[in-house]
C-alpha cells in the first residue's frame, strides 16, 4: 500500500479517505472518527484488527450488527397490524360458517319448496300449475267418496233387479258406435263395470298420492 502510494504521489487524507472506501460499513464508521490522528499505517493496522475479529464473530452477530433494528414502538405497531389482520379473518371465516350451518338447519329451508294440496286437484296441478305438462284435469272431490261407497256400486249386469237400472246400447254422439249405458232416467248415465271403475280408481289415486 506504500509503495502504491509513492507512485501515485497522493495527499495523506486524501489517501486515507480513498483507504477507507473500500473498507466495510462498520469498519468506515469506526475508523472515519479517528483517522485524521493516526498515521496511514497506524489506521491500516485497526483496519487489519478489525477485519480479522469480525472473520470470526458468528454470522448471526454480524447479520444483526448491520441490519436495522426496530425501535420499541414500532415493533408493537407491528404486531397490532399482524394480529387486526388475523382476527379479522378469523371474524370473516366464523360468520361465514354460521350462516351455512343456520341455513341448513332452519325447518323452513327444507319446507320452502312444499305447496299446500289443494283438495280435489291431483298432484300434478298442485306442483306443476303453471305447466300441467302430461297432468289430468283436476279430480273432482266426490270422486273417491262416490267410488267409496257401497250402495253406489253395481257389481256386474246380474243386479239389475236389484239396482233399478235399465241397461241398454246408447249411440255415441261424437262418432260411431254405442255405449252400455243405464236409461232408467231421462239422463243416461254411462254403466262402467265395477273391476274398470276400480282400476280407474286406482290409476286417479296413484295419480293424486303418489306412492301412498
Amino acid at each position: 500500500m506504500q509503495a502504491l502510494r509513492g507512485e501515485l504521489q497522493i495527499d495523506d487524507k486524501l489517501f486515507k479517505e480513498l483507504f477507507l472506501e473500500h473498507l466495510p460499513t462498520d469498519v468506515q464508521t469506526i475508523l472515519a472518527s479517528v483517522s485524521e490522528d493516526l498515521s496511514v499505517s497506524k489506521l491500516a493496522e485497526m483496519a487489519d484488527r478489525m477485519l480479522e475479529v469480525q472473520r470470526f464473530q458468528p454470522p448471526s452477530i454480524a447479520q444483526l450488527s448491520t441490519s436495522p433494528l426496530l425501535t420499541p414502538n414500532e415493533h408493537l405497531v407491528t404486531q397490532m397490524v399482524a394480529m387486526t389482520a388475523e382476527m379479522a379473518s378469523l371474524k370473516l371465516q366464523l360468520a361465514h360458517l354460521t350462516s351455512y350451518r343456520s341455513s341448513s338447519r332452519s325447518p323452513s329451508g327444507r319446507q320452502s319448496h312444499s305447496r299446500p294440496r289443494t283438495a280435489g286437484v291431483c298432484w300434478y296441478h298442485t306442483n306443476f300449475a303453471q305447466r300441467p305438462i302430461g297432468a289430468l284435469p283436476p279430480v273432482p272431490s266426490n270422486l273417491h267418496r262416490e267410488t267409496s261407497l257401497p250402495e253406489n256400486r253395481v257389481g256386474c249386469p246380474g243386479d239389475e233387479s236389484v239396482s233399478g237400472l235399465q241397461l241398454a246400447d246408447v249411440p255415441l254422439t261424437t262418432g260411431t258406435g254405442t255405449m252400455l249405458s243405464d236409461v232408467s232416467t231421462p239422463f243416461h248415465r254411462p254403466f262402467v263395470p265395477a273391476l274398470m271403475r276400480r282400476a280407474v280408481f286406482h290409476t286417479l289415486h296413484g295419480l293424486s298420492h303418489p306412492g301412498i
